[in-house]
């Protein structure tokens, strides 16, 4: 764990949540002035469910 870097296109984010409810490692925190919370990047195993959850493809994962 802690290989990844989680990178949120905050243009593009609208806050849905989607993210925290599909990470299987709890990485996101609840939107914060309508934006997606990158609490806990170093519990990222990099499976990228958030990056397929993502409606509006706001999120990328690349290796750190």
């Amino acid at each position: 764990m802690g290989d990844f870097k989680i990178i949120i296109d905050f243009g593009k984010c609208t806050g849905c949540g989607e993210c925290v409810d599909v990470c299987p490692s709890e990485c996101y925190d609840a939107p914060v002035d309508g934006k997606t919370v990158v609490a806990r990047e170093d519990d990222c195993v990099g499976c990228q469910a958030c990056v397929s959850g993502c409606p509006e493809e706001a999120i990328t994962i690349e290796d750190a």
